[in-house]
């Protein structure tokens, strides 16, 4: 900063044109770095939201799971014009499509990047249905057949949503009443 004594004793002061450039330069790396930042937590913050949410959709979609192996005996797979279902009893049906999955059209995973679900009998067969959306298929080894419960050891699922894998596990229960225990990881 400049100080000038002017002739009739007065002092004018004031900024230098270098010296407010490089203050206004200082103040652009300050609001750049700001916003960086504010941009870097939004990104981290609505990320973390998506996860949160995909988890807790997808935990509800096994828990709904969960509830039509308890109640039903047998359930049956179908493959009728292009779409695959799943059928437990007349109110408990799963719809698989390339990329999703449903329960009654109300418990929905969207956007799913893969799935892929596979029986275990008690006879040693592995039967598997998988669906991958970026390959436009649904796979199954199941042909419009029936399934017990008592003929099933377990139950395996992984979905990949947002390049995550979820993986679900059922185990029959060697008890009496015919339930499966959901161990997920």
């Amino acid at each position: 900063m400049k100080t000038k004594i002017n002739k009739n004793s007065k002092k004018i002061s004031g900024f230098t044109l270098i010296e407010t450039i490089v203050g206004i330069n200082l103040s652009f790396l300050l609001l750049t770095s700001l916003i960086s930042f504010y941009l870097f937590i939004s990104k981290y913050v609505a990320s973390t939201t998506r996860n949160f949410e995909d988890k807790q959709i997808i935990n509800e979609f096994f828990v709904r799971l969960n509830d039509a192996l308890k109640k039903s005996d047998e359930f049956f797979y179908v493959n009728e014009h292009g779409s695959n279902f799943l059928l437990f009893n007349q109110h408990d049906t799963i719809t698989f499509n390339k990329e999703s999955l449903d329960i009654k059209k109300i418990y929905k995973i969207n956007k799913i990047d893969s799935y892929e679900i596979i029986f275990k009998l008690f006879s040693g067969e592995q039967n598997k249905i998988k669906g991958n959306a970026e390959n436009d298929f649904i796979y199954s080894s199941l042909r419009d057949s029936k399934l017990k419960n008592s003929e099933i050891v377990s139950i395996s699922f992984s979905i990949v949503k947002n390049k995550k894998e979820y993986q679900y596990f059922f185990y029959n229960k060697k008890i009496a009443n015919k339930n499966f225990q959901n161990i997920s990881s």
